[in-house]
């Protein structure tokens, strides 16, 4: 005789079956007559493998392109060139001044640039509010400020002229 449910082979005279324990009515399991065994439960639906793969290659890839991203945007907004901050003062001036070199100051989030001015027009309000307009020649310094974004910023032009020195404050001419 056979199990009804897990279709094990019962020995005659059987309560349970060995196999799953299920309760035989009255020791028999079907009169003695043979059954076919019943299938056994299908597992659960599982994820395939397939699908577990490319989920990860999706997530991967999407993670490349963000690095790829980030790093491109960054490149550019990492190191202040003369070339750049050249640039940058050229769009506030629109020239006379020639950046001669540029240091990074990490610790202040800031840069400073070595200027020469060559008949750059400065126009000056004296202290009875008299205006006036010179050409000035000689060196000078521009300010730069970096943002946690990469962005370098210029925000300040001084000329070297001691007493007679002049400046501009508060530009927010963002470098390229």
């Amino acid at each position: 005789m056979f199990c009804m449910q897990c279709g094990t082979q019962v020995p005659e005279g059987s309560v349970s079956c060995p196999s799953c324990g299920r309760a035989i009515p009255n020791g028999r399991s079907g009169a003695g007559t043979a059954s076919a065994p019943v299938p056994a439960p299908a597992p659960a639906a599982t994820v395939s493998k397939t699908s577990a793969n490319k989920a990860i290659w999706i997530v991967g890839a999407i993670a490349v392109i963000l690095a790829i991203g980030y790093f491109a945007a960054t490149a550019t907004g990492g190191k202040l060139t003369t070339q750049r901050a050249q640039q940058a003062l050229s769009q506030w001036s629109g020239g006379g001044i020639m950046v001669t070199g540029v240091q990074e100051i990490p610790q202040q989030n800031a840069a400073s640039a070595a200027l020469s001015f060559s008949s750059f027009n400065v126009r000056q309000q004296g202290f009875f509010g008299q205006t006036s307009t010179r050409a000035y020649t000689g060196p000078g310094e521009a300010t730069f400020t970096h943002y946690t974004d990469g962005r370098w910023v210029l925000v300040k032009v001084t000329t070297s002229e001691g007493f007679n020195s002049v400046w501009w404050d508060n530009l927010n001419i963002q470098v390229r």
